[in-house]
């Protein structure tokens, strides 16, 4: 009876759940690109589509492939600019919000062509194959693909070659940071080996380095050997041996391996970089991402947001508003997060406001659950350490008026621009200035002066003063590059410009009218100044990231350079070409990405099959699937491992699965929700349900049946997280089950951060009295419990409970590796002391063991993570077991 319940569960929900789902999605589409959006954002759509279809035989020419039907998603996350790209299931989601330039959007004048063509390209590159293995990856699908199977640095850097293609004030290349960065590895002596480019260690610029070193090695291949051999490259190793032909492929095309063209590289980067050098006294020797610099009663407050490698393949993320007297150099951290400031912070009559971003459902997006980002003003007292918060709202950014009103600008959802809104501190009322055409990104008031950086659309963020009577615009500083990051003292407004492509601070006198450039060599921005001692400080780079420097201001009069401002490509589309869809588009991409012959053969069971295994999924993540379908040819029967999801209802999700392989019968299903998300405190809160039926033994019917309410949550305080979850485990002889069973399981997680290194329990209660496990019959991986270091099997109990701690932490790196195959790469020599315990409720014959592991982060073949190391053990009948081990660095 439960058997059958299952299945016509299973069939109804697989039946009808698309029709809950189409009534949400909406689809327009060319014969190129097939584009997905939730009612309300067909604008946004068409505005992706314009700038993908006018820019597609550019981004075509250069990869020297193109594609038809491309599946794009439309998607709102909220206060979250972004794309992603996934090539086996052949689709790309794209992110409406604009970024602000604290994030990418410095040399950014129009979001929907850069990240469109970002990740347009990316599609391009990595589905591109041909002759045998092209053969190979029609048939048997996109794992295939030679491409797919590159250097982070080539996947990367084609992309921001590309989007830096479009104007000459878009793109990374063409901002100057990039070129500022290679140039302090240069002068600090550590240009990165073409390895440690590929493999991201933890240390700065990390995971942006494949787009730092990429784009800009690519961007002195095109200048040497042309534009063109980009597009020879990836066909010539779309038709080789993946990984293991890479290097070959590249020394056909450029007559030079790879490790030939990075030596190249490195000398002309040598001599483009030997004038660089940083104006100013290094303040602060700590690297990683500081912004936001403010000065304030003779104390300088910053954001610092680093990571902290403690152990193997470990690490934790910090961030910070750090207080730092300029006369003593002492510093305190005044606030930390386990969330993200998502917008400058300001200090007004003693007090910090800032924000930190939250979450919330009712998002139109499926890569985030329905959810999305929005942001809480929040108030600090800075003597007293009193907080509270202000205001909720997917807030660009603010500012305090002198009456202690907030002033915010809101993107608009319909369309380009901002909304300026008054809110009210005492009456707590929100009330919409005006709109604009412009995006206010920075805002800064100053004695009820308002000077915003902002944009329109197909222009860089410039520096104006906004009338909030009626809402002009007023040009101070209008340039085609980028100008902001801005303060003002007095009459003087400090700002951020990347002229020339090179980060300077420059000063406009109000009062006289007069600009001077302060810094004209290095890197400089987020500029404070300090009338007292005539000094500048200010935000510059190094090889270990950002840092505070100060220098002694020399006026200096300049100017603003004059460049053509980009006239904005007349790119809309016809409506003729565009046809509508449906949802029937999105389900035509159920087709398996995976198509592999499967073999299956058990000497115990005598089953001896062949068949296929698939996976894929559908465009929206609806419909996640894998399956081993076969047939036993010696007892003439089919066999299956089929798992299947649901998740056209998010946030509920819901997963089914069905197997009866090696004699083994098992229908399963499972179903989740979350009854809170968010970023601090209690950050997860689930429930949920799943249920199996099963036989108990081979060559049985199935005699079990076992329903399992569950619930599961997350805390997570700065430096510490702690999960807990509780499941119970329920069966009934008169629900088909051989035995009546109440049991349960308690899961607690702690993880602690503490000085550079990190303290993880992992704790498991267990209670199941009727337990069938048989330790003569039954395999050690269906124990309750499991076998701890320093023992060979689990502890014969029904009660009881396990403990692990482990204190980790690097013990001092390696970072080195032989750019051969198979590509291995050294990162750190990590530690680790532990304690292990099993414990049955009788206290007779425990087990415990503790001891020491050494292990050797290793990275190869490419994007394979290995642990390697040497286990010093010790039971609790003191034998001592050295033990080698390696394992995958991640888990499945």
């Amino acid at each position: 009876m439960a058997n059958k319940l299952i299945k016509t569960v299973f069939i109804l929900i697989f039946l009808f759940l698309p029709l809950f789902s189409a009534l949400s999605w909406e689809v327009i589409k060319t014969d190129y690109f097939t584009v997905f959006y939730e009612k309300g954002y067909e604008k946004q759509a068409r505005e992706f589509l314009n700038a993908l279809e006018y820019y597609r035989p550019k981004a075509e020419k250069i990869v020297g492939n193109g594609a038809m039907g491309v599946p794009i998603v439309v998607e709102d996350i909220g206060t979250i600019a972004n794309g992603m790209t996934d090539p086996i299931n052949n689709r790309i989601f794209l992110y409406t919000y604009k970024p602000s330039a604290k994030s990418l959007g410095t040399s950014l004048e129009s979001w929907e062509t850069d990240v469109g063509i970002h990740e347009y390209i990316h599609l391009l590159h990595m589905r591109k194959a041909n002759g045998f293995m092209g053969a190979l990856s029609s048939i048997f699908g996109n794992y295939f693909i030679p491409n797919i199977y590159s250097f982070g640095w080539i996947v990367e850097g084609i992309t921001v070659y590309t989007e830096s293609q479009i104007t000459p004030y878009q793109g990374r290349l063409n901002d100057g940071y990039y070129d500022s960065y290679v140039a302090t590895r240069v002068k600090d002596g550590r240009f990165p080996s073409i390895l440690e480019a590929h493999y991201s260690p933890i240390d700065y610029p990390y995971y942006d380095g494949i787009y730092n070193y990429g784009g800009v090695f690519f961007e002195h291949l095109s200048k040497t050997y042309g534009e063109d051999k980009f597009a020879r490259f990836f066909d010539n190793y779309g038709s080789s041996l993946p990984i293991f032909m890479i290097n070959y492929s590249a020394k056909q095309v450029y007559g030079k391996s790879f490790s030939e063209l990075w030596k190249e590289w490195k000398k002309y980067e040598s001599e483009r970089s030997k004038d660089f050098v940083m104006e100013g006294e290094r303040l602060t020797n700590k690297g990683w991402y500081t912004s936001d610099l403010v000065l304030y009663n003779d104390k300088l407050y910053y954001i610092r947001t680093y990571i902290e490698k403690t152990g193997a393949f470990d690490s934790y993320v910090l961030s910070a508003i750090i207080q730092r007297d300029i006369r003593t150099g002492k510093e305190e951290t005044l606030i930390t997060t386990t969330s993200s400031f998502l917008t400058p912070f300001k200090i007004h009559n003693g007090k910090i406001y800032y924000t930190l971003a939250e979450v919330k459902s009712g998002y139109a997006n499926v890569s985030y659950m329905k959810y999305g980002f929005y942001s809480i003003l929040c108030e600090r007292d800075i003597e007293t350490g009193k907080d509270k918060v202000l205001l909720k709202d997917e807030i660009r950014d603010f500012d305090v008026m002198p009456d202690g009103n907030v002033i915010y600008s809101r993107d608009k959802k319909d369309k380009f621009g901002s909304e300026i809104i008054k809110y009210d501190v005492n009456t707590k009322e929100k009330n919409t200035l005006f709109d604009s055409d412009y995006i206010v990104d920075r805002m800064v008031i100053n004695n009820n002066r308002v000077i915003v950086s902002a944009r329109k659309d197909w222009a860089n963020y410039s520096l104006y003063m906004l009338n909030l009577d009626n809402g002009d615009f007023i040009p101070i500083a209008d340039n085609p590059r980028f100008e902001g990051f801005h303060s003002v003292y007095g009459d003087k407004i400090f700002w951020t410009a990347n002229y020339g492509e090179v980060y300077s601070t420059y000063c406009y006198d109000m009062s006289s009218g007069r600009i001077y450039r302060i810094t004209k060599n290095g890197y400089s921005s987020y500029p404070v100044y300090n009338e007292a001692n005539n000094k500048l400080y200010h935000i510059g780079l190094n090889s270990y990231g950002y840092d505070i420097y100060a220098k002694d201001i020399e006026w200096h009069e300049g100017e603003i350079p004059f460049e053509s401002a980009t006239i904005p490509p007349n790119n809309k589309i016809d409506d003729s070409i565009i046809r509508k869809g449906s949802y029937l588009d999105n389900l035509k991409t159920l087709f398996p990405s995976l198509r592999l012959p499967n073999f299956y053969y058990d000497e115990g069971s005598e089953e001896n099959a062949f068949g296929l295994l698939i996976s894929g999924q559908d465009t929206l993540r609806h419909f996640p699937y894998s399956a081993e379908l076969l047939y036993d040819f010696s007892q003439k029967k089919p066999l299956y491992n089929i798992s299947f999801s649901a998740n056209v209802l998010m946030p509920l999700s819901t997963s089914f699965t069905a197997r009866n392989i090696d004699k083994e019968q098992e229908y399963g299903f499972d179903m989740k929700y979350p009854l809170l998300l968010r970023m601090k405190g209690l950050t997860d809160l689930y429930v949920g349900l799943s249920a199996k039926t099963y036989n108990e033994s081979k060559n049985e019917n199935i005699n079990r049946t076992e329903f399992s309410p569950y619930v599961s949550s997350a805390f997570t305080f700065p430096k510490t997280s702690i999960n807990l979850g509780f499941k119970t485990f329920i069966e009934r002889e008169n629900i088909r089950s051989t035995i009546d069973r109440n049991a349960f399981a308690v899961n607690l997680g702690i993880d602690r951060y503490i000085k550079k290194s990190a303290l993880h329990i992992r704790t498991k209660g267990i209670y199941d009295p009727d337990s069938t496990y048989d330790p003569k019959v039954d395999n050690k991986s269906d124990s309750l419990f499991p076998v701890i270091r320093g023992y060979d099997d689990p502890i014969d109990a029904k009660i009881g409970m396990t403990i692990s701690a482990d204190l980790t932490a690097s013990i001092f790196p390696l970072r080195f590796g032989f750019f051969i195959i198979p590509y291995i790469f050294f990162e750190d020599v990590c530690g680790s002391l532990f304690f292990d315990a099993s414990i049955p409720k009788d206290i007779k014959n425990p087990q415990m063991s503790t001891g020491l592991e050494l292990h050797i982060e290793t990275h190869a073949l490419m994007y394979l993570p290995f642990d390697f190391g040497m286990r010093f053990v010790v039971n609790r009948y003191k034998d001592l077991n050295i033990e080698p081990f390696a394992k995958l660095g991640f888990s499945f």
